[in-house]
């Protein structure tokens, strides 16, 4: 924590008294609290993944910007959060209570403008894109985060070195991106027993006359170094309706696959299977007094519903592989467990007296396996300064299957203030 608070005072010492600064504090604080499946084959009396029944955050996010030059700017962000935690296991009922604090860097780059065509951002930043709610097939720098939806989540950003192209600034119809992903955020690679390996992509999109409609195409490489391509469109028939697919093809399987070894046992284990596969979401959006979309997520490389089955024995039956066996169960490297899912939501504003309340609810559910999660929220704009949430989580289904393995529901009271 000190070195980057050391790392974040001397960087801008060096560069504030050269720039024109622009500051933002965020402040966020939330009680949560947890009810862990009891009936989950993975966590008996909750010592192995000992869920929190209560989580208390505090944290601060600082954003600071400097514009260097009239076309170069620096952008530093951060987070200090202070948790707290209470635990209980079982058979005996011990309770346990932490409290840690903790910084960590989540963007820190610089942006350059080389002229009306040409522009850089080198650093750690968050670059995301495609018309999904969901998340982004194409984009394979940023997973999909069970969590992303939360009022309180923050996705940290990767090193990225990225080049914007528009040959035609007049127009702005075509546009060109190059990302190259050379090292490691230091965050905890999605897959079990892999490293980080460098990662690339060429996005080419064009815009039409209505700039809701747009297409794209994008190839690179992604994970295990494989080379992969994708795209993505928009299409808006009418004002306030759009039909949207984004996608990704590559050759093989680059997740964890069960497979009988010589003992009888099934471990999990790299398939050799060299057929396409395909990642894809394709949705619908209506957006008017409310906004709505229902999205379908199509992941060829998930699990069948006998692949579950037996990925999950691997993990539950003792035999010599167990532990990596249940390592790899839990990071698979999947976006999405299983093979086919939907994803609904629904987002009301301006509700109330006052106009300042804001309700939505997502339901994102496993066509295979017949579980989901269904999250509510209730956002309060209660000043200029100050928003207060509600958030409710329900996972259903099976006890030992996808959303409900851990837990079987969440409620979150927090707030968040802005300077």
């Amino acid at each position: 924590m000190y070195r980057i608070l050391l790392f974040c005072f001397l960087l801008i010492s060096q560069i504030a008294w050269a720039a024109e600064s622009h500051y933002r504090l965020e402040a966020y604080g939330s009680i949560t609290r947890q009810e862990w499946n009891q009936g989950s084959p993975f966590n008996t009396d909750n010592k192995i993944l000992e869920v929190p029944d209560w989580i208390d955050t505090l944290e601060f996010r600082p954003d600071l910007q400097f514009a260097l030059t009239e076309n170069k700017s620096f952008t530093l962000r951060s987070r200090h959060f202070l948790r707290y935690t209470q635990t209980e296991t079982e058979n005996p009922n011990h309770l346990h209570e932490l409290i840690k604090g903790d910084s960590d860097l989540t963007d820190a780059f610089f942006s350059s403008g080389w002229s009306d065509a040409i522009s850089t951002t080198m650093g750690l930043q968050n670059y995301q894109w495609g018309p999904a709610e969901i998340f982004s097939p194409s984009n394979v720098f940023f997973h999909f985060q069970n969590d992303q939806r939360s009022f309180f989540y923050k996705e940290k950003g990767h090193v990225l070195a990225r080049m914007n192209w528009t040959p035609d600034p007049n127009s702005a119809k075509w546009s060109v991106v190059a990302l190259y992903e050379p090292i490691h955020n230091k965050t905890k690679v999605w897959m079990a027993d892999e490293e980080f390996k460098p990662k690339s992509a060429i996005k080419v999109e064009y815009q039409f006359d209505n700039p809701a409609n747009s297409v794209a195409l994008i190839g690179g490489q992604g994970e295990e170094e494989r080379g992969y391509w994708g795209e993505y469109f928009n299409w808006s028939p009418a004002e306030g309706y759009s039909f949207y697919i984004d996608a990704k093809h590559q050759k093989g399987r680059t997740n964890y696959v069960p497979q009988k070894n010589g003992l009888g046992f099934y471990d999990l284990v790299k398939s050799d299977n060299q057929n396409i596969y395909t990642l894809a979401v394709a949705g619908f959006r209506w957006e008017r007094r409310v906004d709505f979309r229902q999205e379908f997520v199509y992941n060829q490389m998930g699990y069948s519903e006998n692949e579950w089955r037996l990925a999950k024995q691997s993990a539950l039956t003792l035999s010599p592989n167990i532990l990596t066996n249940a390592d790899r169960f839990k990071s698979p490297g999947l976006e999405f467990r299983t093979q086919v899912y939907s994803y609904s939501s629904i987002r009301i504003p301006d509700l109330g007296s006052s106009q300042n309340t804001t309700i939505s609810a997502r339901w994102l559910s496993s066509l295979v396996m017949n579980t989901g999660a269904l999250q509510l929220d209730v956002e309060n704009n209660w000043n200029d300064s100050t928003v207060l949430s509600a958030e409710f989580i329900q996972f259903t289904g099976s006890k030992s299957n996808e959303f409900r393995i851990v837990a079987d529901q969440q409620i979150s009271l927090g707030f968040r203030w802005t300077y």
